[in-house]
């Protein structure tokens, strides 16, 4: 993605409202820091909120009224919750863990396919020792970069 409102034409629906719900999670985190140290007499002025850094330094400000801070919190308080919900709802989290084991079965059967093929010749010791060392190093594996590819 190389400018804002860019979208990638090959992301998957799954990871598109993963996304979501991390960036909803993260506003409202950002939300949460603004409107922590609010007092009641806050709410009748306008707040200055650092919203950015330049990289020489410079801060970069906003003055908002407070009441709108309060109720853009809330309104990013609500999507997380919906777009939170939804996720829930469609299984998304429990789909993808089942999608990845399903992946790693097929990886594991192709490789002991090549690893019983009768032109590598490995004895019977050597085969439960490749079938333990596939195992442990298919768990092993950091989902994270898979996920990220998509």
């Amino acid at each position: 993605m190389s400018a804002l409102g860019d979208v990638p034409s090959d992301i998957n629906p799954m990871t598109a409202l993963l996304l979501e719900v991390a960036r909803a999670a993260g506003a409202v985190e950002w939300f949460d820091a603004q409107v922590r140290d609010l007092t009641p007499d806050d709410l009748n002025h306008h707040i200055e909120i650092v919203v950015g850094e330049g990289k020489d330094g410079e801060k970069y400000e906003v003055h908002w009224p407070a009441q709108n801070l309060v109720q853009m919190w809330n309104t990013q308080r609500a999507m997380l919750a919906k777009i939170t919900g939804d996720a829930v709802r469609l299984g998304l989290a429990e789909r993808g863990i089942r999608i990845r084991e399903a992946e790693a079965a097929m990886l594991f059967t192709l490789l002991m396919a090549v690893l019983q093929d009768p032109a590598l010749g490995l004895s019977a010791p050597q085969m439960d020792t490749a079938r333990s060392l596939l195992a442990t190093k298919l768990r092993a594996i950091d989902t994270t970069a898979l996920e990220e590819v998509g």
